[in-house]
């Protein structure tokens, strides 16, 4: 503060801009609408990223499932068509070896086989001879091969095939559900539904002798067991051929859902017939639960983008209430500077009309002075040094009556 006024003053200070309320609503506005943008392509860039990372891994976790799948089910009929065949060859060679190298030709031939086929018939049929059945292999006996059976052990199967229509070829015959020698799974958890059938092939031997390699089987063991149980992706397997619409396997997993994630189907050929088969696959808990992280990621980001748009609200509200009080301080302050010139402008009139006064009485040659009631001097002009020799700062204060002579005084 200077001996005259504020230090604040400034005498050129433009009045500040009058407050108005509402501004920068666009501005601010489109600050939001941006974050709010800009975190919403963000999130959605981030979701369909992960949702089409995820998809590749399941799709390959479900392929690489369908691929073993389908490996294993060509390589189970492959088999018993390799098996087949071979009993075919041993049956056309058995006119030229011994009874002995025969026997342990088919014993080897039915180990093989013992995982494919329940029963392997060898029918010798001789012109103007009954027929010789020999039964190559028997599922529930073991190792117990070629022994001769009668007539009444192929009769279950016999009135559904037709040897006369067997070439060279292998031909597919379907029993009905309820042939004995059919075998049924229902595991925990998993439901096995084979239909019985024969491959029937010819064998031509010299004379004109014909015989037949009748191997009975159900399809119920393409696919290994515990492998099944392990694959809870597999859902259902069907087997079936197409044009005559008959089903030779259905694997069902109970419990699994009737709308599967995938279905992917590929042709087999067993024997003389074209087969399709259905792969039903469906998702594990943990394909699951990573086709749910896209969505958690979608949400989670749009929480942290409104997150982010109301903080964005929040500091701009207060920087909008800043700015108002700002702009009323300036106001204020410029209230009080206009206030303290017209004071300075009041202060600087008085004092010059002062001086003017000063002067006035001071050019005057009489004493004059101002007392209280008890005497003691409160103004004099310059006279009184002139007349008395006093100055006017030693007198002020004192008393006039102890100035003056003792004879006065009375």
């Amino acid at each position: 503060m200077s001996s005259i006024g504020n230090d604040n003053y400034r005498p050129g200070l433009r009045p500040p801009d009058p407050i108005r309320t509402g501004t920068g609503w666009l501005s601010s506005n489109m600050a939001q609408l941006m974050v709010f943008l800009n975190g919403l392509i963000l999130t959605v860039t981030a979701y369909a990223t992960l949702s089409v990372f995820i998809d590749q891994i399941v799709r390959e976790a479900l392929d690489a499932t369908a691929l073993e799948s389908e490996e294993q089910i060509s390589r189970y009929f492959r088999d018993m068509e390799e098996n087949i065949t071979s009993w075919a060859a041993l049956v056309a060679l058995s006119d030229n070896v011994s009874d002995a190298k025969v026997y342990e030709a088919f014993k080897q031939a039915a180990l093989k086989g013992q995982g494919s086929f329940d029963e392997v018939y060898w029918i010798q049929t001789q012109p103007d001879q009954p027929e010789k059945i020999w039964q190559v292999l028997d599922s529930e006996k073991g190792d117990q091969i070629l022994f001769q059976v009668d007539e009444m052990k192929v009769n279950k199967f016999r009135q559904y095939v037709h040897f006369n229509d067997v070439t060279q070829d292998t031909k597919i015959y379907t029993f009905p559900a309820d042939i004995p020698s059919t075998r049924y799974a229902e595991l925990a958890g998993i439901e096995i539904q084979p239909l019985p059938f024969a491959m029937v092939q010819r064998v031509s031997l010299s004379h004109g002798q014909r015989d037949y390699i009748v191997a009975v089987a159900s399809a119920h063991g393409p696919l290994d067991i515990e492998w099944l149980e392990k694959k809870i992706s597999l859902a259902a397997v069907r087997l079936y051929d197409k044009m005559k619409k008959i089903d030779y396997l259905n694997i069902q997993r109970s419990g699994a859902s009737p709308s599967y994630a995938e279905m992917q189907s590929f042709p087999i050929v067993l024997g003389n017939q074209a087969l399709t088969v259905d792969i039903m696959l469906s998702m594990e808990v943990r394909e699951n639960f990573l086709q749910k992280i896209p969505y958690l990621m979608l949400l989670f980001g749009i929480t942290l983008t409104l997150i982010g748009t109301l903080y964005v609200r929040n500091n701009q509200k207060q920087s909008q209430r800043l700015s108002l009080m700002n702009r009323e301080l300036a106001h204020k302050n410029f209230e009080l500077n206009q206030e303290i010139s017209q004071r300075e402008k009041l202060t600087q009139t008085l004092q010059q009309a002062e001086k003017e006064n000063r002067a006035v009485i001071d050019s005057v040659s009489d004493i004059i002075f101002e007392t209280d009631t008890n005497g003691d001097l409160m103004f004099l002009n310059e006279t009184w040094s002139k007349v008395t020799g006093f100055t006017v700062q030693q007198s002020i204060e004192k008393n006039i009556f102890d100035m003056l002579y003792p004879q006065d005084q009375d």
